[in-house]
């Protein structure tokens, strides 16, 4: 199958198009955000929809070499994050799947359900990374980032295999998947939920590298240790990484001429 008419129309698209999936601030969303791009979702900020169409965003900008374009993206890949470590519960370590002008509802139990997946320390990470390590716009929110983690390791996981598990299979962004569908509750250690963990154990790590400039301190994060490496966190959130972080998503963005 000839996948070039598909890589050209997307590029076409997403570059004459990216612009209108931006949504500027108010009511319950104080950060400049992107949606998921259908009019389905037209106003609401979604947890892993929009990490991967930020990415998209970038390697276009990549390819076209256009520094004004990065600039216009910025606040808003920026906000996406940021509304989510600012709503409600976020200091708590509970973030919703998705937000939208008026809040959400709050479940009656946190503690056992599913909540935002793991992909805001590495979406982050990704970010710093590709900006030449530029963490500050994150300093005052970083500690909710860290409350989000120790959450997943509090609440949804299993110490005895080392495994993140869902509560149920809710918004678990693989539909009808027969690992998880129908299970019964605290029982599907998905390898999707634990790749992603992994990952975004990954990013929190890069994030926290005591080679910075100090923008949080350890006693943010309880016992969240990698698994199955077991080296714990580095102590000190700096503007800069190790080099060995490969986001989920790719360090180096990969052109689309490589995706067919």
């Amino acid at each position: 199958m000839n996948l070039d008419p598909y890589a050209s129309l997307l590029r076409t698209t997403i570059q004459g198009k990216y612009a209108v999936t931006f949504r500027e601030p108010g009511e319950g969303l104080s950060h400049p955000f992107i949606t998921p791009g259908s009019e389905q979702y037209a106003d609401e900020l979604w947890d892993w929809d929009m990490p991967f169409f930020n990415v998209a965003m970038r390697q276009i900008a990549l390819e076209r070499n256009d520094p004004a374009m990065l600039d216009q993206i910025r606040p808003y890949e920026r906000g996406c994050i940021l509304n989510f470590l600012t709503c409600r519960g976020a200091g708590a370590g509970y973030i919703p799947i998705y937000l939208n002008r008026s809040g959400f509802k709050w479940p009656d139990d946190v503690r056992n359900t599913n909540m935002h997946k793991p992909c805001l320390a590495q979406h982050s990470a990704f970010l710093v990374q590709q900006d030449g390590g530029d963490a500050e716009w994150l300093r005052e929110s970083f500690k909710a980032l860290c409350a989000f983690i120790n959450f997943y390791r509090n609440h949804h996981f299993h110490i005895s295999t080392g495994l993140y598990y869902w509560q149920d299979d809710f918004a678990i962004g693989v539909d009808n998947d027969p690992c998880t569908f129908g299970r019964p509750p605290k029982s599907s250690g998905s390898i999707f939920l634990n790749c992603l963990m992994y990952k975004e154990l990954e990013g929190v790590a890069y994030l926290a590298d005591p080679t910075g400039s100090g923008l949080t301190r350890s006693e943010h994060f309880t016992d969240v240790t990698p698994t199955p490496s077991k080296s714990r966190f580095r102590r000190i959130v700096g503007t800069s990484g190790p080099a060995s972080f490969t986001p989920l998503t790719s360090t180096s963005i990969v052109p689309l001429t490589r995706l067919r």
